[in-house]
């Protein structure tokens, strides 16, 4: 099994996750910016 093939959708779909949630709560009218 190759780990880093297995790895690297989650690596990178962490940061793209992290950036949409941050997008939403900015865009959030009750976010606590």
């Amino acid at each position: 099994m190759n780990i880093i093939i297995n790895d690297e959708p989650h690596v990178f779909a962490a940061p793209l996750t992290l950036t949409v949630l941050l997008e939403q709560l900015c865009h959030s009218p009750s976010g606590t910016a």
